[in-house]
């Protein structure tokens, strides 16, 4: 070894690698108040964790806005958002929905913003429907249930 261009000790000669077993870790469990995993109310702690906002958006808006969705770019200076939502009823539960054509890019553009909790089965199953024919699956898709 040198310090400063000095010579201060003798590199020792390695004969022969040993290798050592690495330490073992053991897992601390979490409190049971913060293991979701284990919890039967999995969400108890998000929601916990919004109670504490003045004006907390619907733990679900939340879930789909973090986990699927980015919003547009004019969706953040809407005023309602987060609560910008698709429009998906009024395009899948009009009752002359068998008369309009779509393609790929308007069915995408349907599902491009947050649907509400209160969208029926019959629009979804429409609209699924839609996108298998465009597709051309003859795969059988079942009714969604809610």
């Amino acid at each position: 070894m040198a310090i400063y261009g000095e010579v201060f000790g003798e590199r020792p000669e390695i004969s022969a690698y040993k290798p050592t077993p690495l330490p073992v870790s053991v897992p601390i469990p979490l409190s049971p108040a913060l293991d979701v995993a284990n919890s039967v109310h999995p969400t108890a702690l998000a929601e916990q964790l919004l109670a504490l906002m003045p004006s907390p958006a619907p733990l679900s808006l939340l879930i789909r806005l973090m986990f699927c969705l980015k919003p547009e770019k004019e969706d953040w200076d809407n005023p309602d958002f987060p609560y910008v939502f698709s429009h998906f009823d009024k395009i899948f539960g009009d009752d002359n929905i068998e008369n309009e054509v779509f393609d790929l890019e308007s069915l995408v553009q349907s599902v491009s913003k947050p649907m509400k909790d209160d969208v029926s089965a019959e629009s979804l199953a429409e609209f699924v429907g839609k996108m298998r024919d465009l597709l051309g699956s003859n795969v059988s898709i079942p009714m969604v249930r809610r």
